[in-house]
């Protein structure tokens, strides 16, 4: 009986992701030892539209670069997610409004995200956690209100799941 093992070495594995819809996603990379899983790579609740694209090189030596993600497809790669670092709330604050701007949204309903995630931006930068708390509530709030007038069901659900990220 003989066991063949083949190794690769320093051959580079480029992952592509292409969104196909407006929503969020999780990705999750798990490396294993045989059939056991010895390291896990997660990114959870990541806002996704259907321009989105997005890179991860992973090579043999079991090196995962960071997770680039460019959410309104203009070519640049806007958010660079590191799996070492807790992503904080301004990141998918930022998020936030880059999937709002691919979204077919008034000008009142834009207006009044930028205003929010501003203040929301400013509370957390202070260390009032409160007061950003407070303010993803309205936030979330003025988007269910705002239903039908101004926002989408669909769009208001994917931008409600990206607030309750940041919370």
């Amino acid at each position: 009986e003989m066991i063949w093992r083949l190794e690769f070495r320093r051959v580079l594995f480029r992952s592509t992701l292409d969104g196909l819809d407006t929503g969020t996603f999780t990705f999750e990379i798990t490396e294993y030892d045989d059939t056991e899983g010895v390291q896990s790579v997660v990114y959870t609740d990541i806002p996704t539209t259907g321009d989105l694209t997005g890179e991860m090189n992973i090579s043999t030596d079991t090196t995962i670069s960071d997770l680039a993600l460019d959410i309104n497809g203009d070519g640049t790669f806007e958010t660079i997610l590191d799996d070492n670092v807790v992503q904080t709330p301004e990141v998918y604050i930022d998020m936030l409004m880059l999937l709002a701007d691919s979204m077919n949204l008034s000008q009142a309903v834009i207006t009044n995200l930028e205003v929010h995630t501003r203040n929301i931006t400013q509370h957390i930068e202070r260390g009032k956690i409160d007061p950003a708390q407070d303010a993803l509530r309205h936030l979330e709030e003025f988007l269910r209100e705002h239903i039908g007038n101004g926002v989408s069901e669909s769009d208001a659900y994917i931008l409600i799941r990206v607030i309750h990220t940041i919370r």
